[in-house]
């Protein structure tokens, strides 16, 4: 089925300029966000939790930065905004369905699959 033309859309493509990046590009091949992969990183005996982060490319700024720890994996997401700061926490609700679910403020967000 195809997509409204009036409608805004990103499409995922690989990075030509970083590899290991992803690029959203409009259908016109405008760059609107770069997202790094960060490796987890060995600490002792301890090592990070692979990291995501989100990149305005004509600024080069850092917008958000998402990790998941290992104990919660497969339930929860921490998502870390920048300018201004705030922590965004998504967590999975579902258990036959797919659906996640966020704070911001006063109210509460929902992705499903239906």
């Amino acid at each position: 089925m195809p997509l409204d033309e009036n409608l805004f859309t990103l499409k995922i493509r690989r990075s030509e300029e970083e590899p290991g990046s992803l690029d959203l590009v409009d259908p016109k091949g405008q760059l609107y966000y770069r997202k790094r992969f960060i490796p987890p990183q060995k600490v002792g005996d301890a090592a990070t939790p692979p990291l995501y982060d989100l990149w305005d490319p004509l600024s080069d700024s850092l917008l958000a930065t998402m990790a998941a720890n290992k104990e919660t994996l497969g339930k929860r997401r921490a998502i870390h905004l920048y300018n201004p700061p705030a922590e965004v926490e998504l967590s999975f609700t579902g258990t036959i369905n797919f659906r996640w679910q966020f704070q911001w403020e006063e109210h509460t967000f929902e992705f499903k699959r239906e």
